[in-house]
This record gives structure tokens, sequence and C-alpha cells, in this order.
């Protein structure tokens, strides 16, 4: 029989709506679980004020990343 997967040390999450609220909250979790969380947003402001203010630590160690999308993007 074979041995069961052992599980990573952190994983990729994406979130998206991650600029305030329940996706902030979320995003927050998961990079204190230890994961790496990729945050968008259709409010490029809000996501830049999220990242710099409310996850500065995570921001700067590189573990938290963000996108803006825009109407064109959909």
């Amino acid at each position: 029989m074979a041995d069961a997967p052992v599980p990573a040390a952190f994983k990729n999450i994406i979130i998206s709506g991650g600029a305030r609220g329940i996706g902030r909250a979320l995003t927050r979790m998961m990079l204190e679980a230890g994961h790496h969380a990729y945050i968008f947003d259709i409010d490029e402001e809000e996501l830049e004020h999220t990242a710099k203010v409310h996850l500065k630590a995570y921001y700067e160690d590189g573990r938290r990343q963000s996108s803006s999308m825009t109407a064109s993007t959909y």
C-alpha cells in the first residue's frame, strides 16, 4: 500500500475581492497560517492601501502578491 502524500509546508492561495472586508480578513488569516496569498480586486487604490498598510509585514517579506482587475480585464 502506498504512503499518503505529505502536505506542503505552505499553499498558494488566490483571493478575489481581497482589498477590504471578508477578503482582507481571509487574506490575513491565510498569511498568518504561513501560506502565500495572491490578492485580486477591482479597486486598485484600496488594494494598494491594504497591501502596504494592513498587510505590511507580509508585503515586505514577499509572501503576498496583489493585482488590480479593471473592467477591460473581464
